[in-house]
């Protein structure tokens, strides 16, 4: 009776499914213990069902096929409905990541035709920059002009040209072989410092005048006196001063040439007036006339002709030098200490330090370790009273001690150099360049100011007078570096650099702003500068830009690079430049005035400008 009854009821039950699968598209057995009991013998009804009518030969392979799915999938068909779903996918994000893919290699493809077509020397596309037109309004246009044969073309377009490269050299002189060189080092090492009070400067420097004659004396910050002799001072140096010492003078020798003085004035003879007349004081900083000009041509004017009167300073600098040359005399009698910078190339201001070099000069160069010998003068200067904020950075490139000499108030570094050094060959290069056009030494100082002011976070200044320099070599005011030769002869025999006189080379705002401009939209990622040759070449590094040292002659040395800027220090340094851009369309006397709204720039919010306070 009860195999009848369940007989009867998996009768009926199948009956039921088969109307149900005509009419639902897909019926899936569910995992529940009398389903699957009432599915199991149809299961193979079903499938046999579906066999029939996928056959080609059936009946139903003949009807016209409808909206509705009778047949019913098992779980294998819909697995297999899934993974067909799945593979579609993958395909579909495979061609579109091959198609993402081909467009990289095509772009790389096309980068590399180009370098190639560079490499051979063929003209390539140089990048789209701001010129000035003719009627005084900046456009974009190529760097070089396609019609610049054409009579009454762009005066712009003729001056961004390349340089000439003819083969012919410019000759400049030696300006360490010069009279100028010899005459300075020699006024310093007749030089002493004298320390004393304010109130007994008078009463110095008429005490100094007792140990020998006089020819200048230079008042240092009202605390201390640079007294220069006419003739050797050897004897005032190792003891002769001490005939000076009695109850009104009291005179102490701290370094070789730094003497520290104590003056009575009630028993000290007041009715003695100092006899020399060449008296001046070292100029202090004072931006207060820079902030007065109400152009920027007139406040550039004004940093170009800081430059020309700075005999005082250059007398501290070259004094410090051989106060220097002193201590290194102590450790190692065979080394020169050779200046090189601001104090000979030209562009020295009164907030110029001092940059110096060890030269070995012995009669056979030795291999010397540049750590050792560094570290044996720090030691000696740590010992001085006079220098303070002694640094040895012996991790960098080229290792240095930085110091800050308290009396003079000048700061400095020393280095160890071959004697063909690139920093002394690059202030032969620098000094013969300052005097090329006279818009170079403004142009020149107005960049290294607007550094200070708005790109202080980067660690390098020198790039950003290389950066000045080849584009004045692409406006031809100056020539290339590969075109100069030096001679150690002082007249010079040859023909001098001829720079392309324009209207936008002798006005100095338009030099600045097309500075700017240029490199704001110069492509850092496709090309590089070379002051070498003063043109565009290709990019030697996708990863960096790299700024190569013209001055360098040697390829194999650690000075052979300048620097190398990665991608998001070049963003920021053109940020710093667009931003510039905007000051000087808007208000061009406040960009070396800058104000709060000046250090954010709106081109990269995530980033701020070190703000320097005067």
């Amino acid at each position: 009776m009860a195999a009848l009854i369940g007989r009867m009821w998996r009768s009926a039950f199948t009956h039921v499914l088969r109307d149900v699968s005509n009419v639902s598209p897909r019926i899936q057995p569910s995992g529940h213990p009398c389903t699957r009991w009432i599915f199991g013998k149809s299961a193979n009804s079903l499938q046999t069902g579906r066999s029939l009518s996928s056959s080609p030969h059936s009946l139903s392979a003949n009807k016209p096929t409808t909206d509705i799915d009778t047949t019913i999938e098992g779980p294998d068909e819909i697995l297999s409905l899934k993974s067909t779903t799945s593979k579609k996918r993958k395909k579909r994000k495979k061609e579109k990541h091959q198609g993402t893919s081909k467009q990289d290699v095509d772009r790389e493809r096309l980068k590399k035709e180009e370098s190639v077509l560079l490499s051979e020397e063929v003209e390539p596309r140089s990048p789209r920059v701001w010129v000035m037109d003719r009627h005084g309004e900046f456009c974009l246009k190529d760097v070089k002009s396609p019609n610049k044969s054409a009579p009454g073309g762009d005066t712009r377009m003729e001056m961004m040209e390349d340089p000439p490269d003819d083969g012919q050299t410019w000759s400049i002189p030696d300006i360490y072989e010069s009279e100028e060189f010899r005459r300075c080092v020699q006024a310093a090492e007749r030089s002493i410092l004298a320390h004393c009070p304010q109130r007994t400067i008078s009463e110095c420097i008429t005490v100094c005048e007792s140990m020998a004659p006089v020819s200048r004396v230079l008042k240092i910050h009202n605390k201390a006196i640079l007294v220069t002799y006419e003739s050797d001072i050897s004897d005032i140096l190792s003891g002769g001063f001490r005939r000076c010492n009695s109850d009104a003078v009291s005179i102490k020798q701290t370094e070789k040439r730094v003497f520290l003085m104590w003056i009575n004035r009630k028993k000290f003879n007041s009715t003695q007036q100092p006899v020399c007349k060449n008296i001046s004081v070292l100029k202090q900083r004072n931006y207060q006339r820079l902030l007065m000009n109400e152009t920027i041509e007139g406040q550039m004017e004004i940093l170009g002709n800081r430059t020309k009167n700075q005999s005082e300073r250059q007398q501290v600098l070259f004094f410090l030098r051989q106060c220097i040359q002193d201590v290194v005399d102590l450790t190692r009698p065979n080394y020169l200490v050779v200046p090189f910078g601001s104090v000979l190339n030209g562009f020295i201001c009164d907030t110029s330090d001092l940059d110096t070099a060890l030269v070995y000069t012995g009669s056979r160069q030795k291999q010397a370790n540049e750590t050792a010998l560094l570290s044996e003068i720090a030691k000696k200067l740590k010992m001085l009273d006079s220098y303070n904020s002694i640094l040895s950075i012996f991790h960098a490139r080229v290792p240095i001690i930085k110091y800050h000499n308290r009396l003079l108030e000048v700061g400095g570094d020393i280095s160890y150099q071959s004697i063909n050094s690139s920093g002394k060959t690059a202030t032969i290069c620098l000094n013969a360049l300052s005097r090329c056009s006279p818009s170079v030494v403004p142009f020149i100082m107005t960049v290294k100011l607007w550094t200070k002011l708005y790109v202080d976070w980067f660690p390098s200044k020198f790039v950003f007078t290389a950066l000045a320099l080849f584009y004045l070599q692409r406006c031809q005011i100056i020539p290339p570096i590969q075109n100069i030769k030096v001679i150690n002869k002082s007249p010079v025999d040859g023909e001098e650099w001829q720079c392309v006189e324009t209207v936008e080379t002798k006005s100095l705002d338009q030099l600045l702003c097309g500075f700017f401009q240029f490199y704001k939209d110069f492509d850092f990622n496709v090309y590089d500068i070379c002051l070498k040759s003063g043109k565009i070449i290709p990019k030697l590094d996708h990863q960096y830009t790299i700024i190569m040292n013209p001055f360098c002659g040697n390829k194999n040395s650690e000075e052979y690079m300048a620097a190398r800027i990665r991608d998001w220090n070049v963003a920021r340094i053109q940020a710093a430049m667009a931003e510039s851009v905007r000051i000087l369309a808007e208000s061009p006397s406040t960009l070396l005035q800058p104000t709060e709204q000046h250090w954010n720039t709106p081109t990269n919010e995530s980033f701020k400008f070190n703000k320097r306070k005067r």
